[in-house]
């Protein structure tokens, strides 16, 4: 089985504030495109956000920042939108061996 590490996941109050500080100060670099991504999957809520290469590991693993736009009152609070360490992802050819 082929297990590779992805991205980690930041959740940021202003995801382009957050990735123009790495772009500037420890010099990654954007993988476009932009996220922008909304549905049925994740009811009122927007994601925007980047990809970011780190210095010395292009083409990847990436650095994610999101931002969790809320386009309507939730009933029941969720902690997806909270700031900071979001998740760290990882590929695998199947998870079917899980």
């Amino acid at each position: 089985m082929s297990i590779k590490y992805a991205h980690t996941n930041i959740v940021a109050k202003d995801w382009r504030r957050l990735s123009d500080f790495y772009v500037k100060v420890f010099d990654c670099k954007p993988v476009y495109p932009e996220r922008d991504l909304s549905g049925k999957w994740i009811d009122n809520v927007s994601i925007k956000g980047i990809h970011l290469t780190l210095p010395g590991y292009e083409p990847g693993p990436t650095l994610e920042i999101f931002q969790y736009i809320q386009e309507s009152p939730k009933r029941h609070p969720s902690n997806i939108n909270q700031q900071g360490f979001g998740h760290i992802a990882f590929l695998v050819d199947t998870l079917n061996k899980f």
